[in-house]
């Protein structure tokens, strides 16, 4: 198939490094990322991710109030771990914020590693 591209390739050309690249936030509270989550779309960031961890708070919760207050910056879970989550519940999620802000969350799952599984819920 030598001169045809595969349309990944056709949409990595037409996305400028701004569009493909992401900035991975944090924060001391909810209250911070959120905040955070704000000031990287006002200085021109289009994407941002976070890890979801435990004790943290939820990393769905957070983005579903990022996306209520801001614009366009896409959110990107990396990784929720499937274990602790119950699959329709996941599900629901990502649905209801694809009707607050469509298109603009990526939703990362895995199923994490034993210690972290294991230390959590035994």
């Amino acid at each position: 198939m030598q001169g045809r591209e595969t349309i990944s390739e056709q949409i990595h050309e037409q996305q400028s490094t701004r569009d493909r690249v992401g900035l991975l936030i944090t924060g001391p509270d909810s209250a911070a990322v959120v905040t955070n989550i704000k000031a990287a779309e006002e200085a021109g960031v289009r994407q941002v991710w976070m890890t979801q961890g435990t004790p943290a708070p939820d990393t769905l919760t957070l983005f579903a109030v990022a996306a209520m207050e801001t614009g366009s910056v896409r959110l990107g879970t990396a990784v929720v771990p499937i274990y602790q989550r119950h699959p329709l519940t996941m599900v629901q999620q990502a649905l209801v914020f694809g009707d607050l802000a469509p298109g603009r969350l990526r939703l990362g799952v895995g199923t994490s590693h034993r210690p972290s599984v294991e230390g959590v819920s035994g």
